[in-house]
């Protein structure tokens, strides 16, 4: 539902402008920038969780932006993931850029300030 006091369209600090829809679950604020269903969105969460999240090697986040760093080996899953994100999560910028020591890394950016995909992934770690 987009309209309202804490709805609409808004630039984010980063300059991107991103759909905010007004709360009604108790789901975490960047679902409001998927188009995923509820369900659909916790496995979509669990899935990344599960199969990337353990082989995360380096981690930083800005305002606007988060990187995560990955062995170069998982590259191809990873643009895989990208392509997925890049339909359901169009509002953001989804990419693969190279890493340090043959790394790559997978770049999120366009989040609003103050919300980040790192707390969604893993709620015990913040970005």
């Amino acid at each position: 539902m987009l309209g309202g006091p804490e709805g609409g369209r808004r630039k984010n600090a980063g300059g991107w402008t991103v759909a905010v829809r007004m709360r009604k679950r108790a789901l975490p604020m960047i679902q409001d920038l998927c188009n995923l269903s509820g369900p659909q969105f916790e496995a979509r969460l669990e899935q990344l969780r599960t199969q990337f999240l353990p082989h995360l090697v380096a981690y930083e986040a800005t305002e606007s932006v988060e990187e995560f760093e990955f062995p170069g080996s998982m590259q191809q899953e990873l643009e895989e993931v990208v392509a997925f994100e890049q339909r359901c999560c169009a509002d953001l910028h989804w990419s693969i850029e190279p890493g340090r020591d043959g790394r790559v890394r997978f770049v999120v950016r366009g989040l609003p300030a103050g919300e980040n995909l790192m707390s969604s992934l893993d709620p015990n770690r913040r970005g």
